[in-house]
């Protein structure tokens, strides 16, 4: 069982100007899951930061990244697959502990979302048939013409990491979302943006983390990563 005490001292840790960080992004950069804290020390994140001396914000103490992921899992469940906007917010109606769209909207793009959802299945018990059904849906993704020209302005591009089954692939792109759509399609069982890196050495960084993970490559750019190589990976925003 996770000690008490090294959840807290990591709160610290992670702490950004004096501030705790958010559930989610504390998983990312810690790999200590939900079902490590929940239901053994605190009910929810915010009582953990007011344990660790950190006050609750708004966003935390209206819904924390779980909740939100939870409600959206369990109403997949429902429906038999992902829920549009429109049905999210007939939930809502009929269901007031559903969370509404602007604290969904804050997890980000439908991309992210999808990725986090996925991810929090990976971390709990009980949710394999809704992970199923997210890695059965494929999203699609066509960024405008005015989005590729603004990016293709830059020298920057992103290492991302992929998620596909129970594989990633580590590659380099100007344009994620593109990329992502079609790898998406060659897959069987679809493909996920799990982190971007921004960087402004696309093919160095990526040639970085090929040979990190060198004894973990499979297939072309394909690697079997364990949850402690996938939160190294995710711990990373620009290189």
């Amino acid at each position: 069982m996770m000690d008490k005490q090294h959840i807290i001292n990591e709160i610290h840790r992670t702490a950004k100007n004096g501030k705790a960080i958010g559930q989610k992004l504390f998983f990312t950069e810690t790999g200590i899951k939900v079902d490590d804290w929940s239901g053994k020390y605190w009910a929810k994140w915010g009582d953990a930061l007011v344990e660790a001396g950190y006050p609750e914000n708004d966003w935390t103490i209206a819904y924390d990244d779980a909740h939100i992921l939870q409600s959206i899992l369990q109403l997949t469940r429902k429906l038999g697959k992902v829920p549009t906007k429109a049905e999210m917010q007939l939930e809502r109606r009929s269901n007031t502990a559903f969370p509404s769209i602007n604290p969904i909207r804050r997890l980000g793009s439908k991309l992210q979302l999808m990725g986090s959802l996925l991810e929090y299945c990976r971390s709990q018990e009980g949710y394999e048939d809704v992970e199923q059904i997210l890695k059965s849906t494929q999203v699609s993704a066509k960024p405008t013409a005015l989005s590729e020209q603004a990016e293709n302005k830059t020298k920057h591009g992103y290492v991302y990491l992929l998620m596909s089954g129970k594989n990633y692939k580590i590659g380099h792109t100007i344009s994620a979302l593109s990329r992502t759509t079609a790898i998406s399609n060659m897959t069987p069982d679809g493909a996920l943006i799990d982190h971007l890196i921004r960087t402004d050495d696309p093919r160095g960084i990526e040639a970085y983390w090929h040979n990190r993970f060198a004894e973990k490559r499979g297939n072309g750019e394909w690697f079997a990563l364990s949850a402690a190589d996938v939160a190294a990976f995710k711990r990373r925003k620009f290189m």
